[in-house]
């Protein structure tokens, strides 16, 4: 038997195939969406409806919220107080960890975004507390950060702290280099003795921009 031949039985018997249609343009704007999640756009869209339909494999979007009951008694099993249910959009829990994502008005003082993912259900109940709500007006104090809203949000679920976010030139995700962030000229990150921090997985980012600082011009 030929491998052509074997991949088919093989996918046969173990998957099916469902056509989707969408409206042109769609396609790219998927694709460019799974790459930044360092997905294909069938793991992808897989994700997508997996975190719709939840453990207990109800339609999120058919009951008519994606944060309801189950997601309640979920938070109550891991002692998250109820004074936070309020800020919380959506919530789902799959095989990489937990994620959830605050409503509009509210952000994460830690990640510096709506979103929150952690690998242990013991890490997302202390990141929850650092959620509040979102101040509209930029303190003197604050750091001016000129990055586009999509770069932000891509930082944010990455888990990177907001106080780095004026340290970022440009952020870049390959599917087969990984993730790369670009710092600003005039930072550096000592971990990697340079501006460029390029990862396999965006998880380690987390642990790496703490070495990134403002380069030392000397005397």
């Amino acid at each position: 038997m030929s491998a052509t031949a074997y991949k088919n039985r093989y996918n046969a018997a173990h998957y099916e195939r469902v056509d989707l249609m969408l409206p042109k343009g769609s396609k790219e704007r998927i694709r460019a969406a799974a790459a930044q999640a360092g997905l294909s756009m069938n793991d992808y869209l897989f994700r997508l409806v997996n975190a719709d339909l939840g453990e207990d494999g109800k339609s999120r979007l058919a009951s008519g919220h994606r944060f309801g009951e189950a997601e309640k008694e979920q938070l109550r099993k891991m002692q998250v107080a109820a004074k936070y249910y309020d800020m919380i959009e959506c919530m789902s829990v799959d095989e990489e960890g937990y994620h959830i994502t605050l409503r509009k008005g509210y952000t994460n003082s830690e990640t510096g975004s709506r979103f929150l993912f952690t690998v242990t259900m013991k890490d997302m109940r202390l990141l929850i507390t650092k959620s509040g709500k979102e101040h509209s007006e930029r303190s003197e104090s604050s750091p001016v950060c000129d990055l586009d809203y999509d770069t932000r949000q891509q930082l944010g679920k990455w888990q990177i702290p907001k106080k780095y976010y004026e340290m970022v030139e440009s952020i870049r995700v390959s599917r087969k280099e990984g993730f790369d962030i670009y710092l600003k000229e005039g930072f550096i990150n000592d971990h990697t003795g340079g501006r460029l921090i390029r990862v396999e997985k965006a998880g380690v980012f987390r642990s790496i921009m703490k070495y990134t600082h403002k380069e030392k011009t000397g005397s």
